[in-house]
């Protein structure tokens, strides 16, 4: 009976023992799994490689503590070019009652951890052309073509956005009656062309070039006719000539000329009187405009405006009096001298009278020159023998030369001007007091110069010798040194994939990260709105404490629950194998 009230009571003993390790292991459980709401939260990050082509790895560590491990791993966003460490790229958030600000989150960071924590494709700023329409002396259409076009009239601009690091043009089709005086570009790197009415434009990222056109309106043009009239006796053909506008010749088969597309400026016409033939006389020029006309014996000069239109007249006559002789002084120096006159009587001319006439030599020339002299007689007398001038003389460097070698000459004498003859020299002329000449052809040559009239021969002849034939060297050629073997150089092993070094945090794997093949486009300049969970004020980067019981409580917990199990069970082995036994020996 003892044995079982034993048996009973180390079983009841294991029991309770049992009951209470289930109650103080799984209740603490149940509240710690209540209190963190489940398994870990995690956050996804950009964990920092070794490798310049993939510098991020995406890692998911959890927010309660293995984010701490990558918080220490400080250093700037990647960039190209980079030659320090490079720190993670971790977005805020929030976890409990505490938050994470960020890690590396600027406009950067976050361009790599929206494109997967790969290398962002950066797309340049594009850049913009624009030409601008500026008109002197009126308004009008101008039609412009190539990288940016349209039609503009005075003040209108047309614009493009092109791609940067690029070279566009646009041509302006210049109208009628207008003039492109100039193409200015406010970028230097930019040029315009009047010649060929184009502007290049050379943009560079997110740059603006303006390029203004500038035309001027053409003055209206005018013109001047000449015409010819003729009177007197009737006469068949005739013809007269003229200089100005060109130069042209009116006859009886053309009586008027033209000149058209004449801008505002003075123009001069003369008829030519020289070759006018006998019986023809000039009679006058009128004009018909009202214009600013000068017109001078046989010239009309004529001041032609804007879109003015000149005619003017020159009228000739003529006089058939061959048979009938005209009577006059035909003396020029006579008082009453008649160019008209054909034959003149006795005692026609008419002189004035004069003092005794002073006679002496008239000839600035001679020795015995009056300046005073009003009549020569013949008394002008002269040296025989006129001083000569100093000799010509010429002086060679060296008559001596070879092929190919330059013969140097020098005059000295004469009147100081001086022309070389050299033949069959090069070259075989010249002028000047020096003179050069080369030789292909061995020979003797003869060289002279000249000075006012005046010939001489350079003295000696120049002999010229054929080129002497080198002599061939008798030193024994050397023998070349063997150049030697160069030994290979040995190919490096290749480069060990990057691994994580230091505290990476979370365990997290150092295999690089391949990216994605396609990125998502990132505009440079653009900004990135991010999008993170709300951060609680007043929050530190050390990640905060939560409600639940630690881990390493729960593992402690853990074991504390399988010893007591254990104690447990044994207890109720002990009990369950002892009560048998009692009961037969109670039986007994």
């Amino acid at each position: 009976m003892q044995n079982i009230r034993i048996s009973k009571s180390k079983f009841l003993v294991g029991f309770f023992v049992l009951i209470f390790t289930l109650s103080m292991t799984v209740q603490p459980l149940v509240l710690s799994t209540l209190a963190v709401g489940g398994p870990p939260e995690t956050v996804t990050i950009c964990h920092a490689s070794a490798s310049n082509s993939n510098p991020y790895i995406v890692q998911n560590p959890s927010k309660d503590g293995d984010v701490g491990g990558h918080d220490i791993h400080n250093g700037p966003v990647w960039f190209d070019g980079i030659t320090e460490e490079w720190g993670d790229i971790i977005p805020p958030f929030s976890y409990d009652d505490g938050s994470y600000p960020g890690k590396n989150w600027t406009t950067e960071g976050q361009a790599f951890y929206n494109n997967g924590c790969n290398i962002p494709t950066i797309t340049p700023e594009p850049g913009t052309i624009v030409i601008e329409k500026v008109t002197v002396g009126g308004d009008g259409s101008f039609t412009f073509t190539g990288d940016v076009s349209g039609v503009l009239s005075n003040g209108q601009t047309a614009s493009e956005e092109v791609d940067p690091d690029a070279s566009y043009t646009s041509t302006e089709s210049v109208p009628d009656g207008w003039t492109l005086t100039s193409i200015s570009c406010d970028d230097e790197n930019s040029t315009g062309n009047t010649e060929s009415a184009t502007a290049t434009f050379n943009v560079e990222e997110g740059e603006t070039v303006t390029c203004t056109f500038t035309n001027t309106k053409d003055a209206d043009l005018g013109s001047i006719t000449i015409e010819k009239e003729v009177g007197g006796d009737e006469i068949s053909e005739w013809a007269f000539d003229f200089t100005g506008l060109g130069g042209f010749t009116l006859s009886n088969l053309l009586s008027s000329f033209t000149s058209n597309d004449l801008g505002q400026d003075t123009y001069t016409v003369t008829e030519d009187l020289s070759n006018l033939v006998d019986g023809w006389s000039f009679g006058g020029i009128t004009c018909n405009d009202g214009s600013d006309v000068e017109v001078t014996e046989n010239s009309v000069s004529i001041n032609l405006g804007e879109g003015e239109n000149v005619t003017c007249t020159f009228t000739n006559s003529f006089s058939d009096s061959s048979d009938d002789p005209v009577l006059g002084c035909m003396d020029p120096e006579a008082n009453n001298y008649d160019s008209e006159a054909t034959q003149q009587p006795e005692g026609a001319c008419e002189y004035d009278e004069e003092d005794d006439p002073i006679l002496g030599c008239m000839d600035p020339e001679a020795n015995n020159y009056n300046p005073d002299a009003t009549q020569s007689n013949d008394s002008c007398t002269y040296d025989e023998n006129p001083p000569a001038q100093d000799q010509l003389a010429c002086q060679v460097e060296d008559a001596s030369v070879n092929v190919g070698e330059s013969v140097n000459f020098t005059a000295t004498g004469g009147n100081g001007s001086y022309s070389w003859s050299a033949p069959n020299g090069t070259p075989d002329n010249g002028t000047g007091s020096s003179f050069s000449t080369v030789y292909s052809v061995a020979g003797s040559y003869l060289v002279t110069v000249s000075s006012n009239e005046v010939v001489v021969e350079c003295d000696p002849d120049i002999s010229v010798a054929a080129t002497p034939t080198p002599t061939p060297s008798t030193e024994p050629t050397p023998t070349p040194i063997p150049t030697p073997e160069s030994t290979p150089t040995p190919t490096p092993d290749p480069t060990p994939t990057p691994s994580c070094t230091g505290n990476c945090g979370g365990g997290g794997t150092t295999t690089p990260f391949v990216p994605n093949s396609t990125p998502t486009p990132i505009v440079q300049g653009a900004s990135v709105t991010p999008t993170p969970a709300p951060l609680v004020a007043g929050a530190m980067t050390v990640l905060p404490e939560t409600g639940g019981p630690s881990f390493a409580y729960i593992n402690f917990l853990s074991s504390l629950f399988i010893a007591s199990m254990m104690t447990g069970m044994m207890m109720l082995l002990i009990g369950y194998r002892a009560l048998p036994v009692a009961l037969l020996r109670r039986l007994d």
